[in-house]
């Protein structure tokens, strides 16, 4: 929210994001181009790696260095294709435009490329996925949650098949598919223990290095990206004009009621500050070296968890979907209840619609391009939604 003119704004196109304009002055990690410039430039270590192997006669030996380019290189472009691409729907994808997938290193300044459709796009992304993940071997790594790992490339595919979405729902089958191997069928233990980080210290780094800290077997993969972000989003609160403040957090987010009571029951409270115009859960701190750094979890067994609950809903296998949800329920809350789909669907069913000024709530109008039913399917995924938004 726009938090008025008293309050200060970090950048220029942390201004031109909110009001929907170009971003054209910054070009640094945080703004579209540092994105577009640092995807690349993952995807091209990426292709160097794969064109050394290849040079090699592809031997047995560098199977799961090949596996991991494959996933690191369908991974950019994913992020590329989500940041800078329409949506992808079945019936259209065809006929939208995709992004320039790289498969070989440049060999010339400025080649020419072409960006195909979305359905390409796609396509190769599902590709490199399915080659990389039988290759992949944790045994290769000496620090595993800073490396695809089985685990970590379970976790994209299963968030990729939820974007690549089918009318028939199936390759819900394949998000259920690889969250389950990462969860199996009894995910409560290896889902992050809010109540111990909501016991820590709000001072400092203390939850935010807690959060990220490699031991964690919720973290599935880990990064380091240049970024302001840790001094944006913690007690710095540097820029607070344009930020996700208390209204938003009491309405929608991170301090809002639902099955579970008020937020009286979560485990885990936001930091507040500056006459409540910023509202935010600590998950990285700020972490300086030549330059600003924040530490963004990828992946993680938590919202590998969401993924699969929502193909469960789609799919119509409801009481595994409220069986998920209940699983975050505990984890993140003390309501120890466990949910059944009437309770989850009278819950949504009766929440209004979310209206600016008026009515705000976690539930919005879903205009998706595959068929949601109305009742127990759409207050599903209102639900996780929800969940997802905390």
């Amino acid at each position: 929210m726009d938090n008025g003119s008293l309050y200060s704004v970090e950048s220029q196109s942390q201004e031109d994001a909110y009001l929907w304009q170009d971003i054209v002055t910054d070009t640094d990690g945080d703004a579209p181009q540092g994105i577009w410039d640092a995807c690349y430039m993952a995807i091209a270590s990426a292709n160097h790696a794969l064109q050394a192997i290849e040079q090699m006669g592809n031997p047995s030996t560098l199977s799961a260095q090949r596996g991991e380019a494959l996933i690191c290189r369908a991974y950019g472009h994913f992020v590329l294709a989500t940041t800078f691409c329409e949506a992808y729907n079945y019936e259209t994808a065809g006929n939208k435009l995709g992004i320039p997938y790289s498969i070989t290193p440049e060999a010339e300044v400025a080649p020419h490329y072409v960006r195909g459709t979305l359905a390409e796009t796609y396509s190769k992304i599902a590709a490199d996925i399915e080659e990389g993940l039988p290759l992949i071997n944790d045994n290769l790594y000496s620090v595993p949650k800073y490396h695809f790992t089985r685990k970590a490339a379970y976790a994209f595919a299963a968030r990729f098949y939820l974007y690549y979405m089918k009318p028939d729902f199936s390759n819900c089958d394949r998000v259920i598919d690889f969250a389950t191997r990462v969860l199996g069928t009894n995910p409560d233990d290896l889902l992050r223990n809010w109540e111990a980080l909501g016991n820590l210290s709000v001072n400092g780094n203390v939850q935010a290095d807690a959060y990220i800290a490699s031991s964690n077997e919720a973290n599935l993969l880990i990064s380091s990206t240049v970024s302001n972000w840790g001094a944006i989003g913690s007690d710095y609160l540097i820029g607070p004009r344009y930020f996700h403040n208390q209204t938003l957090a009491t309405s929608e987010t991170c301090l809002s009621s639902g099955l579970w009571g008020s937020s009286d029951y979560f485990y885990l409270k936001p930091f507040s500050t500056n006459g409540f115009v910023a509202s935010i859960l600590r998950k990285s701190g700020l972490y300086e070296g030549t330059y600003l750094y924040y530490m963004p979890v990828l992946f993680s067994t938590d919202e590998t968890l969401l993924c699969r609950a929502e193909a469960y809903a789609l799919k119509k296998m409801y009481s595994q979907s409220a069986a998920d949800i209940t699983s975050w329920q505990r984890a993140y809350t003390r309501n120890k209840s466990v949910l059944t789909p009437e309770q989850i669907n009278t819950y949504y069913d009766r929440m209004s619609f979310y209206t600016p000024f008026t009515q705000q709530t976690p539930k919005k109008k879903l205009a998706p391009d595959f068929t949601i039913e109305e009742g127990m399917q759409e207050n599903f995924i209102h639900c996780i939604l929800h969940i997802r938004r905390i």
